[in-house]
C-alpha cells in the first residue's frame, strides 16, 4: 500500500505530462493557474475558525420611532397634498402621454370628467358672485348688504319665505337707522325687490301691487314737495335748496345734502322710477291672478301722460342742473304698447291703434316689431266689427269695414314676413310666436270674410307651430278658433 505523498507526487506527475501532450492557444489561461485559483479561496475560507471580535460590526442603527397620530384634518390635507402632487405629475406631458399609452380609455374618461368639473366649479362661482354680490350692493353698507344677502339666500337657495320676508324687513330698519330717507335709492331698491320676491317667488301678486302702490306713493309725493319748493322759489340755479330765514343748518342739510344730487335731479330720478312701476303695476293688474282692468289702465295713462308732460316741459325750459336725458323712445314705446294692449282687451281699439304705432315706431327689437304688427292686425280687424263713430280720429285711418279687414291683412302679412325673416342672434322666442300669432289672425280675418276652409287651415297650422315652440296662448286660441268654426258648421 502506497503512502499518500506517493500518491499525490504520481498525480502530479501524470497531470502535468497529460497538460504537456495537449496543445493550447497562447490566449488560453493556464490550467495550473486556474487551478491554483480554485483552491486559493477554499484555502483561504477555511484557513481561520477564529470568529471576528465586536468590535469589527458596524454600529446598530436607532430603532424607528413610531408614526406620530394625526388628526382628521391633518390626514385629509396630507391626503389631498399626495393627491395634488400626483395630478401635477400626471399633467406634465411625459406622464400623460405615458398614461395615454398604457390606458387610453380610461384617461379620456377622467380628463373630460376633470373638464367638466372644473367647468362645474367655475359657473358656481360665477352665480354664486352674481347673486350674492351684485353690483347694486356696494351703495350699502356692510351690515344691510348682509342682511339682503341673507334675504336671498332664502329666496334662492333654501327658499324660506318667513326669513326671507324677515331679513327684508330687516335690511329696511336698518336703512332707516342709518338716516335713508324713503325717497333714497337704497330705500327704494329693496322696496322693489319686495315686489318682485312677492310676484314670483310667493306668487302672491296682489300683495306685490300693493307693495308697488305704496313705493309709488312715496315717490310722487316727493316730487310733488319738489314742485312746490320750486314754484315758491326755494330751489337756487344750481338746484340746491334756498332755505328760508327761520330754518336751521340742520334741516337744510336734511333736504340738500352736500355733494349729492341737486332737487332737480332727484325730481328726476323719483319721476322715472314713478313711471316705470306705473307700467309694472299696469301689467300686474291685467295678470291672470289679478284681473283688475280698471286699475291696469289707470296706471299706464298715468305713466304715458307723466312721460309726455316731463318731456313738453324739457322741451319748453330745457334741462335744469343735475338732470339727465329723460326716458328714452324705447321705454316711452313700451308703456304705450302695454297702455295699447289695455284699450284692445276693454275693445277701445281706435285707441290703442295710435298707440301701437308708436310704439313701432320706436321699437329697435325686431321680433318685438313683429308682435307690435300683429296686435295692430288684430286691433284692425276687430275694429272692422264695429266701425269708430269717433270725432278725434286721424283721417289716414280706415273708416269702412272692407278698409280695416285689408289694413288687419297687410299687418298680419307684414307680421309673418318680418318674425320669419329674423335670423341669427337677433332671432328670439317672440318671433316664433309672432309668427304662430300671425297664422291665427289669419285664421280670425278667413272666417270674417266668409271663407271657413282657409281660416281651419290657418288656424291648424297656428296650433301646429305653437305646440313646436310651446306657446300656450297660440295653442289656446287656435282651439278656440277650430271650435267656432265647428259651432257654425253644426249651425248649419
Amino acid at each position: 500500500m502506497q503512502s499518500p505523498s506517493l500518491a499525490a507526487h504520481r498525480a502530479m506527475a501524470s497531470l502535468r505530462s497529460s497538460h504537456l501532450r495537449r496543445a493550447f492557444p497562447p490566449s488560453a489561461p493556464s490550467p495550473v493557474l486556474s487551478l491554483i485559483v480554485i483552491r486559493f479561496p477554499l484555502t483561504k475560507s477555511y484557513s481561520s475558525s477564529i470568529p471576528p471580535s465586536p468590535s469589527s460590526f458596524p454600529p446598530r442603527p436607532p430603532p424607528i420611532p413610531p408614526p406620530q397620530k394625526m388628526t382628521t384634518i391633518q390626514y385629509l390635507l396630507r391626503r389631498l397634498k399626495n393627491s395634488l402632487q400626483n395630478l401635477a405629475f400626471l399633467m406634465t406631458p411625459r406622464a400623460f402621454r405615458s398614461a395615454f399609452r398604457d390606458s387610453p380609455y380610461v384617461i379620456s374618461l377622467a380628463t373630460v370628467g376633470l373638464v367638466f368639473t372644473l367647468c362645474v366649479c367655475v359657473f358656481t362661482v360665477y352665480e354664486y358672485r352674481r347673486a350674492f354680490y351684485k353690483p347694486s350692493f356696494n351703495i350699502y353698507p356692510k351690515t344691510v348688504s348682509n342682511s339682503l344677502r341673507r334675504a336671498i339666500y332664502y329666496t334662492i337657495i333654501s327658499p324660506k319665505p318667513e326669513l326671507a320676508l324677515r331679513y327684508y324687513n330687516k335690511a329696511l330698519e336698518e336703512c332707516s337707522a342709518m338716516g335713508y330717507d324713503a325717497a333714497s335709492e337704497q330705500v327704494l331698491y329693496i322696496r322693489i325687490q319686495i315686489a318682485s320676491w312677492l310676484e314670483h317667488h310667493i306668487k302672491n301678486h296682489k300683495e306685490a301691487s300693493r307693495v308697488l302702490e305704496s313705493t309709488r306713493a312715496d315717490c310722487v309725493k316727493s316730487v310733488h314737495q319738489i314742485n312746490q319748493w320750486i314754484r315758491e322759489g326755494k330751489v337756487d340755479d344750481e338746484g340746491r335748496y334756498r332755505p328760508d330765514a327761520s330754518e336751521d343748518e340742520a334741516a337744510v342739510s336734511k333736504v340738500t345734502p352736500p355733494g349729492q344730487e341737486t332737487l332737480w335731479g332727484k325730481r328726476q330720478r323719483l319721476l322715472s322710477h314713478s313711471v316705470f312701476i306705473s307700467v309694472k303695476l299696469g301689467e300686474l293688474y291685467a295678470d291672470e291672478h289679478v284681473l283688475d282692468f280698471e286699475n291696469s289702465q289707470a296706471s299706464l295713462i298715468w305713466a304715458v301722460e307723466t312721460s309726455l308732460a316731463e318731456l313738453q316741459r324739457r322741451h319748453k325750459e330745457g334741462s335744469k342742473p343735475g338732470e339727465e336725458d329723460w326716458l328714452e323712445p324705447q321705454q316711452l314705446g313700451s308703456a304705450m304698447e302695454s297702455l295699447g294692449r289695455s284699450y284692445e282687451r276693454k275693445g277701445e281699439y281706435h285707441l290703442c291703434i295710435p298707440l301701437f304705432i308708436y310704439a313701432l315706431r320706436v321699437c329697435l327689437d325686431p321680433c318685438q316689431r313683429a308682435m307690435i304688427m300683429n296686435n295692430l292686425a288684430v286691433a284692425f280687424a276687430q275694429q272692422s266689427l264695429n266701425p269708430t263713430t269717433a270725432l278725434n280720429v286721424d283721417a289716414a285711418m280706415p273708416m269702412t269695414r272692407e278698409g280695416n279687414l285689408e289694413a288687419a291683412h297687410n299687418w298680419a302679412t307684414n307680421a309673418q314676413t318680418h318674425g320669419s325673416e329674423v335670423k341669427g342672434e337677433d332671432r328670439t322666442v317672440t318671433c316664433d310666436h309672432a309668427c304662430a300669432a300671425a297664422l291665427c289672425t289669419f285664421g280670425d280675418l278667413a272666417v270674417m270674410m266668409g271663407k271657413p276652409e282657409l281660416a281651419r287651415a290657418k288656424f291648424g297650422e297656428c296650433k301646429e307651430m305653437s305646440l313646436k315652440f310651446g306657446f300656450d296662448e297660440g295653442v289656446r286660441q287656435a282651439k278656440e278658433g277650430l271650435a267656432r268654426l265647428k259651432l257654425q258648421s253644426s249651425e248649419a
